[in-house]
């Protein structure tokens, strides 16, 4: 009979694998994106083009940032600020 600690580390093992495979397949698939997207609009550089920004989830709710007020002043200067650096 296989003790548990075998059994634990096989399925820890596994479930490693099983990670490390749909990260592959992820970046395969951002990547297909991505051409198909240059392929419909070439002058779009990378870095605008899709991505998690444009998540729609994120628009809405980003639990990570419950501490950010909607009208943060700091925060809103800092996105001004970087949005004339990328404009130069």
């Amino acid at each position: 009979m296989v003790d548990e600690n075998t059994l634990l580390r096989r399925n820890v093992r596994e479930l490693q694998s099983q990670l490390r495979d749909a990260h592959i397949r992820i970046a395969k698939l951002n990547e297909e994106i991505y051409y198909l997207k240059k392929k419909i609009n070439p002058n779009e550089s990378k870095a605008f083009i899709g991505g998690w920004a444009e998540m729609e989830h994120w628009n809405n709710e980003n639990p990570d940032a419950s501490h950010i007020e909607k009208n943060d002043k700091q925060l809103n200067l800092k996105l001004k600020n970087k949005e004339e650096e990328n404009g130069k």
